[in-house]
């Protein structure tokens, strides 16, 4: 194996742009409106494809990035000011004309980068790969753990309906305090019902039903993948040399996977793997049964961290390699916009637009362990959405005395 490192950098192309005093040419600026450059750094491996369908496990780092600038063109300026029109334009880029020529707000003329999440995103992909380790396509173990109270929800389905009815009808005209509490609470019994009892039981038997029909397919070597995404962005207005008005934004979007390539000694393609009712699954489900874990796993997955622990810790299931990639975009955008001098009597500004875009993609070699299996504390997964929201408040209701 050989270390290689690469570089590459595209022809810029520059454009004139020029400026006008009543018709008459004052000068001429050529401005950017191409450039690019692209770095890469790999490891060559001497008969790659031939050692990869051989079975010989290949995993090395490797780093790429690209910076890129572009520019629209078309943008003009024309300014009457004093008895004179001022114009601009050509070729080029405006906005790059005047950011040489009147300066920008920003530094290089970008956008101020948003505040990116404090979540460790590498720990939290590296976690969902960990639970995803020799997962079964199916698990119905919580689904029998719970048929008794399935049974005594098919028995009555719409009782909570019917409290509900009874309590509106009671209470239609009394707004104490305690009154307004009785339905509030039947409120957040019938959702309740039907978002843990009823909904779940449906989709159950949806995946019972494509169960039947699925064939399963176990090879000996497969892939367990986990992946975390998050996108930023900021835009604003601001000003140079007190008049001159520019628009900017700038946009990050990045996106982290992590992978085990792993295999299974005899891996029996059974109905015990096929519908999760395998004995290592018994501490998910024990896990699942417990009230409230459903909550408990929106801010902190201990599910998945259980079924990774025990996947990871099962003598039959043989980590081969591991893998981290990280893919992150930065995209800043630039416009000249306004020109606000008190004693100019007419301003007539066509915008372009400046582009900076800077790509990163990054692939590092991860050994996992069981601590990897520990999951990320997220408290807003508690309310990152209106249906976690409500369920979140007819619990509270429901417990409230």
């Amino acid at each position: 194996m050989t270390d290689r490192h690469r570089t590459r950098d595209a022809n810029p192309i520059d454009l004139p742009v020029s400026k006008y005093t009543n018709g008459v040419l004052v000068s001429t600026r050529q401005t950017r409106v191409l450039q690019a450059s692209e770095e890469m750094h790999d490891v060559v491996v001497q008969g790659f494809g031939k050692r990869s369908n051989a079975g010989e496990i290949i995993n090395n780092p490797m780093s790429y990035s690209k910076s890129s600038v572009f520019c629209s063109v078309g943008g003009k300026s024309t300014i009457k000011q004093g008895g004179s029109t001022y114009e601009i334009y050509g070729q080029g880029s405006l906005t790059e004309f005047q950011r040489y020529d009147k300066g920008s707000p920003w530094v290089n003329g970008i956008y101020p980068v948003p505040a990116e999440p404090t979540l460790d995103v590498i720990q939290a992909a590296q976690s969902k790969a960990m639970g995803n380790l020799d997962r079964s396509p199916y698990s119905f173990a919580e689904d029998i753990a719970e048929m008794r109270e399935t049974f005594r929800f098919l028995k009555d389905p719409l009782g909570s309906l019917r409290d509900l009815s009874k309590s509106f009808k009671k209470d239609v005209d009394v707004y104490s305090a305690k009154k307004y509490l009785n339905r509030a609470q039947a409120i957040a019994n019938v959702w309740l019902q039907y978002r843990f009892a009823a909904g779940p039981l449906i989709r159950s038997a949806h995946d019972l039903l494509e169960a039947q029909s699925d064939s399963i397919r176990r090879p000996v070597r497969r892939t367990a993948r986990g992946n975390e995404t998050y996108k930023v962005q900021n835009s604003g207005l601001g000003k140079a040399k007190s008049y001159y008005w520019y628009e900017g934004s700038t946009t990050v979007e990045s996106e982290t996977k992590a992978g085990i390539l792993y295999e299974v000694a005899n891996p029996l393609n059974d109905w015990q793997f096929k519908y999760g009712l395998r004995f290592k699954d018994i501490p998910e489900t024990l896990w699942a049964i417990t009230p409230y874990s459903f909550m408990v796993d929106r801010m902190f997955n201990l599910s998945q961290a259980i079924r990774g622990v025990t996947s990871f810790l099962d003598p039959r299931v043989k980590i081969l390699a591991g893998w981290v990639t990280q893919k992150r975009t930065q995209t800043s955008t630039l416009s000249y916009i306004d020109y606000s001098y008190p004693s100019a009597s007419a301003v007539t500004i066509t915008p372009d637009v400046r582009v900076v875009e800077d790509f990163t993609y990054d692939r590092s070699v991860w050994e996992p362990s069981m601590k990897d299996a520990v999951p990320v504390l997220e408290l807003s997964g508690l309310i990152d959405t209106s249906t976690k929201l409500a369920d979140l408040a007819a619990l509270i209701m429901q417990r409230l005395r």
